[in-house]
């Protein structure tokens, strides 16, 4: 008896693992990305700070989930504006490409005796069904006002936007001041430095063909802008502190330390074997 348990136990740990593991993988990489991402900023602003910063955001993504979840139950959708024109001529391009006209498809034909004979005639000009029906369309479009409309929700929170949703780049730095204490102040002056950089970055957005309005375009391309010089400035800080292992002697730089640390990340990146500049014209 106890050894059939402990075959039952065992058996249902190798699922669990299994199971486990394919979640991992119709993940993709999303996880590990994510995962990955996480360390870096742990590692460059230090733990303490990162994980509070990372336990606000989830407190107020909670908050603002349950919100909108409770909105949507009452049949009310969040207050998030799309342009119409933009969004209808989509649809009608994915209905357009999905249904379509029928498609005339040349087919031999096979030739018994003095008649002839086509076995796909059945398959002929058949029109296909629409794969992105009305209803898909609408419930795809609810998703997505629910996840703009929580991350909307999460920045007004934090006091990234106002009302109009607009960045507030002043209390954005505020936020940071708070979290970036006894930083290095090399790190701390460029982290600063890309809240401007892509607060003006932000000013050349303006897709008018765009379903989202221009307020949260702006905002998209700020996170995403804001991200991804984070990352950069942390593998810059992280150079600068190994700085010593790099023999420069027969690679002249001018400039102060910050420009060299600069220079040599750039180096390092253009040098990096899956790095081709010939990609930009694929």
């Amino acid at each position: 008896m106890r050894a059939q348990k402990l075959l039952y136990c065992h058996r249902m740990l190798r699922l669990t693992l299994l199971l486990a593991l394919l979640g991992t993988v119709l993940a993709g990489g999303s996880f590990m990305k994510k995962y990955g991402h996480s360390k870096i900023m742990a590692n460059c602003f230090g733990e303490d700070a990162y994980y509070a910063y990372a336990k606000e955001v989830h407190k107020h993504s909670w908050e603002c989930k349950k919100e909108i979840y409770e909105k949507m139950k009452e049949g009310k959708e969040p207050e998030v504006q799309v342009n119409e024109a933009p969004l209808a001529s989509f649809f009608d391009t994915l209905r357009s490409s999905a249904a379509g006209q029928p498609q005339y498809i040349p087919i031999p034909v096979y030739y018994q005796s003095s008649q002839a004979v086509n076995p796909f005639a059945p398959f002929q000009r058949q029109k296909r069904e629409a794969m992105y029906t009305s209803e898909l369309l609408k419930k795809m479009v609810k998703k997505v006002k629910a996840k703009v409309g929580t991350l909307m929700c999460v920045l007004k929170k934090m006091g990234g936007i106002d009302e109009n949703k607009n960045l507030k780049i002043a209390s954005i730095k505020a936020q940071t001041e708070k979290y970036s204490a006894g930083l290095d102040p090399a790190l701390k002056a460029d982290l600063f430095g890309v809240i401007d950089k892509c607060s003006e970055f932000t000013k050349c957005v303006e897709d008018k063909d765009s379903p989202l309005p221009i307020e949260l375009q702006r905002i998209m391309a700020y996170l995403k802008c804001d991200k991804k010089k984070r990352v950069a400035i942390c593998m810059k800080a992280d150079l600068r502190k190994h700085m010593s292992e790099f023999d420069l002697s027969a690679f002249p730089m001018e400039g102060d330390e910050d420009d060299k640390v600069e220079k040599l990340l750039h180096v390092l990146w253009a040098a990096d074997p899956g790095t081709d500049p010939l990609d930009l014209l694929a």
